[in-house]
């Protein structure tokens, strides 16, 4: 929804200049947070909070996968740490600049 006001500004996106003043722009969530992956997205939340009130650190990937996995997991979530990419044999180019 977009609220307008009074005639002062002018739109980028078309080259018809247009005098706008938006009030207000607002973007709302179809499904008002109800979908499929916002209540995994707050099951592992509850995860992670569990883990941590009962007195355990969360700072790094490793933590948030453990917190994850704690109290038998989350169902249909499977967690992985990742590293940075580590490539074995390095091939050096030759420019020809």
């Amino acid at each position: 929804m977009i609220l307008v006001t009074k005639a002062s500004n002018v739109l980028a996106s078309t080259s018809i200049p247009t005098t706008l003043n938006v009030k207000h722009m607002d973007f709302a969530d179809l499904q008002g947070g109800k979908g499929p992956c916002n209540r995994k997205a707050a099951t592992i939340k509850s995860h992670m909070k569990i883990c941590h009130d009962e007195g355990n650190n969360i700072e790094s990937a490793s933590n948030i996968k453990v917190a994850i996995l704690s109290s038998g997991g989350v169902p249909a979530v499977n967690v992985a740490v990742s590293g940075p990419l580590m490539i074995q044999n390095s091939i050096k180019l030759r420019s020809k600049v």
